[in-house]
C-alpha cells in the first residue's frame, strides 16, 4: 500500500515536520559557522610591511624592486651555481644580455616565493589542527 498523507497519522506528520524543522535550523547554524571559519586564502596582507619606502613612492620603490632585485638574484645565482664563486670564471661570462640574467633571477625568486608559500600553508594548516 503506497504511502500517502491520508495513511500518515498526525502525530507522525507532526514528527516528520519536526524533523525537517531540525535539519533546516542544524543547516543554517553550520552555514553559520563554515562562513566564520578563516581560510589561508582570505588572510589580509599588508604590502607595507614587506615594501621598505618612504610614504607615498610606494609604486616607484616596487617598481625599482622589480627590476633590480631579480637582476641581482641572477648575478649571484650565476657567480654561485655556473662560476663556482671563482670571480675568472664570473667574469668570463657574457653580461651583454641584462634581461637574460634578469629572467634567470626571476625564475630563482619565483621558485623562492612559491617554496615559502607552500611552507606558509602548512604552518597554517598545523596551527589551525592545533586550534581545533
Amino acid at each position: 500500500m503506497p504511502i500517502t498523507s491520508k495513511n500518515i497519522s498526525s502525530k507522525q506528520k507532526k514528527s516528520y515536520d519536526t524533523n525537517v524543522e531540525d535539519i533546516v535550523e542544524y543547516k543554517s547554524r553550520m552555514k553559520k559557522v563554515r562562513n566564520k571559519k578563516e581560510n589561508f586564502g582570505s588572510q589580509n596582507i599588508d604590502m607595507n610591511q614587506y615594501i621598505i619606502s618612504p610614504q607615498g613612492f610606494e609604486g616607484v620603490m616596487l617598481s625599482l624592486y622589480f627590476l633590480f632585485i631579480p637582476y641581482v638574484t641572477g648575478l649571484l645565482f650565476l657567480f654561485v651555481f655556473i662560476a663556482h664563486v671563482t670571480f675568472e670564471k664570473f667574469f668570463l661570462l657574457d653580461f651583454s644580455s641584462i634581461f637574460i640574467v634578469w629572467m634567470i633571477g626571476y625564475e630563482v625568486l619565483a621558485v623562492l616565493i612559491l617554496t615559502l608559500i607552500f611552507f606558509s600553508y602548512f604552518k597554517y594548516l598545523l596551527n589551525s589542527a592545533s586550534k581545533n
